[in-house]
């Protein structure tokens, strides 16, 4: 029987085709791990071997050989997360696995074909033995005496009950008594009754967290990435909530570590400009979040200790403007630097105001002494007041 071949010019584009969509994947996926580029150059090298099936002068390239070459690729989508690419390439499989030659005009029968050979042999030679079959005995006539063959049968069917009788076969078994029954003892008192079952108690849960698997990961990468880009536009907020889900995944990543770390400096940065802007009551809440936030992912927390420190020794002051004279009232008695529409800076302490002037008390040395003044400044001219509060 010819068997079926393999056509060698088989039309694989098909498969090419799907070849390189898996093949800009891995590409794709080049930054999340450092194998997809190997996974890469595999599938690249795969594609070369099915294009080389159009060179007349090659050999026809191995299928299931490629099929298998395939597997660490859907291995590594699989284990990532990707379970649609996986069975995307496992179909890539299959299809290679089909254009792969079957057996030929020389190649042996595989064993099933041989059994149904076989069965087949015996089959026909079943049917055809009852035409060459010679005469049953029965046909023929009786050569022993009918009442010897009857007695020989009663002989048979006696010792067969007998048999039955003595080993407790067939209906006979179900009238022996068990042997427990006829050597137990009787109790002469009566039998304690069972314990009662132990309670089954759950298990306490283990507080072991269990490894990352293939899911997790992949969002521990997702994770990461849209941490990175946050920063990249300078959201703290945005970053700080993924570094958070990352660090759920898996608090001892590297990648995770370099993220928090640049969290707690961008938090640090933060303190520091609201400190430029005389904003104190935001520095205090930025200092404890970069704290809180290097604490959890084992970060040094000299940076914020040196912040601390600077902000301790530097001047307190708010900054106003002319027009809030509520603020102007309350800080009477306060050093202030007041600025000039023209550039010019005055410092002095605040007296209160005098109609549309802003009252200022002067300290000039004249002499060897210290003489002290008023001076009016009008409010029209003021730009802005910083007011300290020592």
């Amino acid at each position: 029987m010819e068997g079926n071949t393999a056509n060698p010019k088989a039309d694989l584009r098909p498969v090419i085709a799907r070849l390189r969509e898996i093949e800009r994947k891995c590409a794709a996926m080049g930054s999340r791990n450092e194998e997809f580029p190997q996974m890469q150059q595999r599938v690249n090298s795969i594609i070369a071997r099915l294009e080389a099936e159009d060179d007349p002068s090659g050999a026809p390239p191995d299928y299931r050989r490629i099929a298998r070459d395939l597997f660490p690729v859907a291995h590594l989508f699989e284990s990532t997360g990707f379970m649609s690419v996986g069975k995307e390439i496992a179909h890539i499989e299959r299809s290679l696995n089909e254009l792969a030659p079957r057996t030929g005009d020389g190649a042996k029968e595989p064993p099933a074909a041989l059994e149904t050979g076989r069965a087949s042999s015996s089959a026909a030679l079943q049917r055809a033995e009852p035409e060459t079959k010679t005469p049953a005995p029965a046909l023929e006539a009786p050569s022993v005496p009918l009442p010897v063959i009857a007695g020989f049968l009663l002989l048979v069917l006696a010792a067969a009950g007998s048999a039955a009788v003595i080993f407790g076969i067939g209906p006979f078994a179900r009238h022996r008594a068990p042997p427990e029954a006829a050597v137990a003892p009787e109790p002469t008192e009566p039998a304690a009754p069972p314990p009662a079952p132990a309670p089954v108690s759950n298990p306490e849960p283990t507080t072991t967290p269990p490894p990352p698997t293939a899911i997790p990961r992949g969002r521990l990468a997702e994770e990461l990435a849209a941490a990175r880009l946050a920063l990249a536009k300078g959201d703290l907020e945005a970053a700080g909530g993924h570094l958070s889900e990352a660090g759920r995944i898996d608090r001892t990543d590297d990648d995770v570590k370099e993220i928090a770390e640049a969290v707690v400096a961008g938090l640090v940065s933060w303190a520091y400009g609201a400190a430029d802007n005389a904003d104190w009551e935001a520095t205090g809440p930025l200092l404890e979040r970069a704290e809180r936030t290097a604490m959890r992912f084992g970060i040094s927390t000299a940076e914020i200790d040196a912040a601390r420190a600077r902000f301790a020794v530097m001047d307190h002051y708010v900054i106003v403007g002319p027009g809030d004279r509520q603020t102007v009232l309350q800080s009477v008695g306060r050093r202030t630097e007041v600025t000039l529409a023209d550039g010019t800076v005055r410092v002095g302490s605040i007296e209160g105001f005098e109609g549309a002037d802003l009252v200022l008390n002067m300290d000039s040395q004249v002499g060897g002494g210290v003489v002290q003044y008023s001076e009016r400044l009008p409010v029209a001219d003021i730009r802005s007041l910083k007011i300290f509060e020592n």
